[in-house]
């Protein structure tokens, strides 16, 4: 069952990673493997699904010099509670990562509470941006979300590695 208050309730990452030089510089290999589809770890009893991801050009009134050009990338996490006991999220952590390992980390107190048999849909916004044009197409990494809280009374910590294609 789905409440409207926590269909509209969402917490909006957005990562204005603008000015990021995503080529790598001449002889440097990328250092980070980015995953072929979504990872979770540590969802047990939860649900976790990411669904509903769109990808987009950066439009130009959304680039700050002197980037020239990226991507918005919009995506849904659903967590859903099959268990009878509520779970509660007070911290997220979010980092975009760069395939050559440059990260840009982003915390932010959550108020999330799902009941048992109940699910709750996070809207998330992710961006990548380079100052290089020649580069601009293969603008590409990771987002890493780690909702941190309390399921049962033992603290619990969800991990989501969202590649950014």
């Amino acid at each position: 069952m789905r409440h409207p208050a926590r269909k509209i309730f969402g917490v909006v990452m957005l990562f204005a990673l603008l000015g990021v030089q995503c080529a790598a510089p001449r002889g440097r290999v990328p250092s980070v493997v980015k995953p072929a589809e979504v990872e979770v770890r540590g969802a047990d009893p939860l649900i976790v699904m990411v669904t509903g991801m769109q990808k987009r050009p950066l439009r130009p009134e959304e680039l700050v010099p002197p980037t020239t050009g990226g991507f918005l990338w919009e995506y849904r996490v659903l967590i859903a509670n099959p268990t009878a006991t509520p779970v509660t999220f007070d911290h997220l952590r979010m980092t975009v990562q760069n395939l050559w390992g440059d990260t840009w980390p982003g915390d932010q107190p959550l108020n999330l509470r799902i009941t048992g048999g109940d699910e709750a849909e996070i809207p998330v916004e992710a961006r990548m941006a380079s100052s290089n044009p020649r580069v601009e197409p293969g603008v590409t990494g990771l987002e890493i979300l780690t909702f941190l809280g309390e399921h049962d009374g033992q603290p619990i910590s969800i991990t989501i590695r969202v590649p950014l294609d």
